[in-house]
């Protein structure tokens, strides 16, 4: 099963290459990136978030629109799209987010913090476990093999009554996966901000 998992995966990325390359030169398009604050001098993005969950277990702390089942496994939300958030990654450093977006790496040269009133926290201390997590476990940055598919403007695509949806989500689910064998965390109770509050998502790219 997990071979034709694979297979299958492999399939759809040979099928959706020239989306890949679209999205790379895309990079400049600036209505995709609305909603997002873009520094490329000081290597920065910012957006503007909400949380949903403040206790129990999560899949994300983060979540842009785009794969919609994540939306209600992840602690922090946003309006922005996902597409657009990897637009902003890749007009900083398209390389790293070629890096990232493959799983080469686990984007430990992101360090990722939230803000809300007169606080500014790393997300790492909102997270249960007592360790540093890459953004690629704080955050879903999209699939090369499923983008074409779930991204795309139609929300046809990510309906569940469609034929790949359960085969999507058990092959990207297994991305998930860290190196500990784990997936998902627990949220630190004593330091989520409340459910309902904004919060403003920086992130920071390290060269």
């Amino acid at each position: 099963m997990k071979k034709g998992i694979i297979l299958l995966c492999f399939g759809l990325f040979v099928f959706s290459f020239p989306w890949t390359l679209r999205a790379h030169f895309d990079q400049e398009r600036q209505g995709a990136d609305q909603g997002i604050a873009i520094d490329r001098n000081e290597r920065t993005i910012s957006y503007p978030g909400v949380v949903r969950q403040d206790e129990g277990h999560v899949q994300f702390l983060l979540y842009a629109q785009g794969y919609s089942w994540l939306e209600e496994e992840s602690a922090v939300t946003s309006e922005i799209s996902l597409k657009s958030l990897q637009h902003a990654l890749a007009r900083i450093d398209w390389v790293l987010f070629d890096q990232i977006w493959f799983g080469e790496t686990e984007g430990e040269n992101i360090r990722i913090f939230l803000e809300w009133n007169d606080t500014r926290i790393s997300a790492d201390r909102l997270t249960a476990l007592d360790k540093q997590l890459g953004a690629r476990h704080l955050i879903f940055w999209g699939s090369p093999y499923f983008d074409h598919l779930a991204l795309q403007e139609s929300t046809a695509a990510e309906c569940a009554a469609c034929p790949l949806f359960p085969l999507e989500q058990q092959a990207v689910k297994e991305q998930f996966v860290r190196s500990s064998g784990e997936s998902g965390y627990g949220l630190a109770e004593n330091t989520m901000p409340p459910k309902g509050t904004e919060v403003n998502i920086i992130m920071e790219i390290k060269e």
